[in-house]
């Protein structure tokens, strides 16, 4: 039995054990089936007629990149569910306010008309604050904002 039909039938059996509904019985292999597959590869391949160079090291970079971008997929969950926990989106707004940075922008405190260049982001009473001008601007109180 050649590499190929034993990749197949593993296939073949992967996903008729994978329950209906999950991630994985749409087709989308995880990076334990990945291994698996390659172990299978190398354990049943022909002595005669090895695994060329070429091939293994393509399976072995696609295993890499398969573990990578897992691992990106970890991180944004952890991200999205730290931002889903802020209270009323202040996490949102914290944001919102970092991306300020080195920003001219213009606002409204206390009648008055204050412009000038973001310096820093401050947290007062869990809302942020830009320093402008060396002057504290509460972030709702910004009314334009204008790439420098």
């Amino acid at each position: 039995m050649g590499v190929s039909g034993i990749t197949s039938s593993y296939l073949n059996q992967v996903t008729s054990d994978r329950s209906a509904g999950s991630v994985e019985s749409q087709g989308i292999m995880g990076k334990d089936d990945f291994l698996k597959i390659l172990v299978a590869q190398l354990k049943y391949q022909n002595p005669l007629e090895p695994m060329e160079d070429r091939e293994f090291i393509a399976q072995l970079t696609q295993f890499s990149i398969l573990e990578q971008i897992t691992g990106i997929k970890e991180e944004i969950r952890g991200l999205k569910s730290s931002l889903e926990k802020g209270m009323d989106g202040q996490y949102a707004l914290g944001l919102q306010a970092l991306n300020m940075m080195g920003k001219r922008i213009k606002a409204l405190v206390d009648g008055s008309e204050i412009e000038g260049i973001v310096e820093a982001v401050k947290n007062f009473n869990s809302l942020p604050v830009l320093i402008v001008n060396g002057e504290e601007i509460p972030f709702g109180n910004v009314v334009e904002v204008h790439a420098e």
